[in-house]
């Protein structure tokens, strides 16, 4: 059973669910629920009790002090949605910039867990900023060839590069080049804004 209780609040769906869906199929964290405004998280951490909630800054004036009276022993986690600051404020454990990839968010996240203090700009400091175009529609779909297709099925299925060559036969460049291509012909940046492409084209499932 997984130990990692995780609710998820973010004002913006897509990406709740987006990360929702990175988080579950990392095998690490077992998400309970998703929630996009201060009534439904609060429903949903009483509900569920999480170990771990993960916080839209946005949500975060009320949310915390209702978060930490529902359930003192919550590890607060912020999502901020620029640059993040320097500490993370008390009480949150941590804090996480969505200007960085999953795979740094992942990293943070578990360090976290082990109950250590993050502030992902630590981690991630030269990693891109998140693109400010929105996601595309699912029409965009036609832009990719096939084989993009297949690889963007496994991007959302949190594959590593690794996994996806073996799995398909064919060199871990090449996956890199095939995913380079999908971020150029779809406007976005990083495997967040893939995941979220895939989901609202229907390609996998939250």
């Amino acid at each position: 059973m997984v130990s990692n209780t995780v609710v998820v609040a973010d004002q913006d769906e897509i990406f709740c669910e987006g990360f929702a869906t990175v988080l579950a199929r990392s095998g690490r964290y077992q998400v309970l629920a998703s929630a996009h405004d201060d009534a439904s998280l609060i429903e949903a951490i009483r509900a569920h009790r999480p170990r771990m909630v993960i916080l839209d800054q946005r949500l975060a004036v009320a949310g915390v002090d209702q978060v930490q009276a529902a359930i003192p022993s919550a590890r607060i986690i912020l999502m901020s949605p620029e640059r993040a600051p320097a500490r993370p404020a008390a009480p949150a454990a941590g804090i996480l910039s969505k200007s960085q990839d999953a795979r740094s968010m992942m990293e943070a996240l578990d360090l976290i867990a082990d109950n250590r203090p993050v502030v992902i700009d630590e981690i991630g400091r030269k990693r891109p900023r998140v693109n400010r175009h929105p996601i595309p529609g699912p029409q965009a779909l036609a832009k990719l060839s096939p084989r993009e297709r297949q690889v963007l099925e496994f991007v959302a299925a949190s594959y590593t590069s690794k996994e996806i060559a073996e799995t398909l036969g064919i060199t871990q460049r090449t996956v890199e080049v095939h995913r380079h291509h999908m971020l150029k012909k779809l406007g976005v940046r990083g495997v967040a804004d893939l995941v979220k492409f895939a989901i609202r084209a229907g390609i996998t499932e939250i």
